[in-house]
């Protein structure tokens, strides 16, 4: 079975999430991670950890948006998911830049970086 990523109502979420429907946004983002757990497919559970977390934090739930952040990388990284860890490591940056903490955030852009330059891809996309 081919997989593919709206299955797991990605595109959906992120959509909701960027119209400001946080609440549906949600409900997109969770009925995904469920159906990912159902179907075994643990390599999209980081970008759907990540899109939760970016859920929490539009909603100004940074220390939920950091556990999710956290899950999400702890699972990329397992998983060699090297394109998925550098956006974890950049959001996750990002997040920690917000709450003031300058030299982790600092610290999470170095190692972004480097894995940006590991796998050539553009900081830009």
């Amino acid at each position: 079975m081919a997989l593919n990523w709206t299955k797991y109502r990605t595109i959906a979420a992120e959509a909701y999430r960027l119209l400001g429907r946080f609440d549906q946004a949600s409900h997109e983002a969770e009925n995904g991670y469920s159906l990912a757990l159902d179907h075994g497919a643990r390599a999209y559970l980081p970008a759907l950890l990540r899109l939760r977390g970016n859920i929490a934090l539009a909603c100004g739930r940074d220390v939920e948006a950091m556990m999710h952040m956290d899950a999400g990388l702890r699972l990329a990284v397992e998983l060699g998911l090297r394109t998925e860890e550098a956006r974890l490591r950049l959001t996750r940056a990002a997040l920690m830049k917000r709450r003031g903490e300058s030299e982790g955030a600092s610290a999470e852009l170095e190692r972004a970086r480097a894995v940006i330059t590991a796998i050539g891809m553009s900081a830009g996309g």
